[in-house]
């Protein structure tokens, strides 16, 4: 998944408050995935393990319908 750049300033203060701690990966109120933050995310560029193509592919288009945070 690519950020933008407000996107990402603000998964850095949302994970930098969570160290050491589970953040849960939602989509449609569903549970993809809930890794353990190790240290803050900085990065434009991010992957969520465990999603099919399919799942992608409804993100993407999401998007596409409004703007990007």
């Amino acid at each position: 998944v690519d950020l933008s750049e407000k996107a990402s300033s603000m998964l850095f203060r949302y994970t930098s408050s969570r160290v050491r701690q589970r953040i849960a990966v939602l989509i449609d109120g569903k549970l993809i995935d809930a890794p353990i933050v190790l240290q803050p995310l900085v990065s434009r560029r991010l992957s969520i393990p465990g999603l099919s193509k399919e799942q992608i592919a409804v993100i993407v288009e999401r998007f596409k319908i409004g703007p990007p945070i």
